[in-house]
């Protein structure tokens, strides 16, 4: 699994086109199957074959939306642009995964969970905030491992000193010999068998209270992870990132998804408990408040900004957020729920987005005077 992440790209290859997306797939098929019996570590080619079909899995949605482009000839231009819209709409729900940084997801988890710790105490046994601590010595250890790794390649950059110096066969043969850099060497191969692993151990001793919880929220062994048969099912991987080794070892992918995950299990935990309308209430406000903090700094000091207003006396029309600034007005609206899964047909899909977008456009410009 290391080997697939830090596999190095061949410069003829392309990026992956949904990695946020395609490693946990990838990893959630491997949970789904058991341990095999007569395992052998895959070579960079199986790594290249595998890239190859994760890649055609993901792109066969688009042959689902539009023809070959022999047949494109033959259609109707708005039977086209009607499935160009519906398709990048798909691509764009399932494809991506959440766009924002450690320190992001952080904040959100601080600001929208962390307030009901005493009901995710309850229903997870961990509360979010204590949660989020481990997640951070998670990552920090992490990154601590990354750091060594680094050091490590240093102390053994024999070629380039030798390229730099021009030594000849046996005067790198010889420096390769001596003890300090076999032990670096050693060292080396020590980091990089570290990588990425948590170990289960080190989490219960800093956190004895919760970190065995938090050990089997977000761990999963393989052979446990529910089959997955499209590549638009959620993976176990983003929902328990750290993969288990065995029993008192785990590796994690990315640091990025641990933090995801958590927020993930937060959200759910807190919108299928009782206080479900609190939750979404305080999610929404703060949103807005974090907008208005945001939009401020771009504007003049002397700015007017509005939160919750309304256009009409009865409550007609609510905004969001309303700046107004030397002749310019900003109508802002802040949607902390996540976007609706769209239509798997072509048509319907069309028509949800363009009515959305109809209906957002006629509550701005209902009011506006000629």
């Amino acid at each position: 699994m290391v080997l697939l992440l830090s596999l190095p790209r061949r410069s003829s290859e392309s990026p992956l086109a949904s990695p946020a997306k395609q490693i946990p797939f990838l990893l959630g098929v491997l949970l789904s199957s058991p341990e095999p019996a007569d395992g052998k570590e895959l070579t960079s080619e199986d790594w290249v074959k595998v890239r190859q079909i994760i890649e055609r899995l993901f792109h066969a949605y688009m042959l689902l939306y539009m023809p070959s482009p022999d047949d494109l000839g033959s259609v109707a231009p708005e039977w086209q642009r009607v499935r160009e819209v519906s398709m990048l709409a798909f691509l764009h729900y399932f494809n991506n995964g959440l766009m924002a940084s450690v320190e992001q997801i952080s904040e959100r988890i601080r600001r929208y969970c962390a307030p009901f710790d005493a009901e995710l105490s309850a229903a997870l046994g961990v509360s979010g905030t204590r949660a989020l601590l481990m997640a951070h010595r998670i990552a920090e250890t992490l990154q601590t491992s990354l750091d060594a790794l680094q050091a490590s390649f240093g102390r053994i950059a024999l070629f380039d000193r030798s390229a730099a110096e021009g030594w000849s066969e046996e005067e790198l043969s010889a420096a390769a010999s001596e003890p300090d850099y076999r032990a670096a060497a050693e060292e080396l191969v020590t980091r990089l068998d570290g990588i990425g692993k948590i170990s289960r151990k080190d989490l219960v001793a800093a956190f004895p209270e919760s970190g065995e919880t938090f050990w089997n929220l977000f761990s999963c062994e393989r052979g446990a992870g529910p089959e997955l048969r499209y590549p638009t099912e959620q993976s176990i991987v983003e929902l328990k990132p750290i993969i288990r080794l065995s029993a008192s070892e785990g590796i994690c992918a990315t640091p990025n998804g641990l933090f995801t995950a958590l927020l993930l299990v937060c959200e759910r935990t807190l919108g299928n408990s009782p206080v479900r309308p609190k939750f979404l209430r305080l999610r929404d406000t703060t949103l807005e408040e974090e907008t208005v903090e945001k939009i401020s700094q771009l504007l003049n000091p002397n700015a007017t900004i509005y939160s919750e207003a309304y256009e009409q006396p009865d409550a007609q029309y609510e905004h969001d957020v309303i700046a107004v600034d030397d002749g310019l007005c900003l109508i802002i609206e802040a949607k902390a729920s996540p976007p609706r899964e769209p239509f798997r047909d072509p048509d319907k899909a069309f028509r949800r987005l363009r009515d959305a977008f109809k209906c957002a456009f006629r509550a701005m410009t209902d009011t506006i005077p000629d």
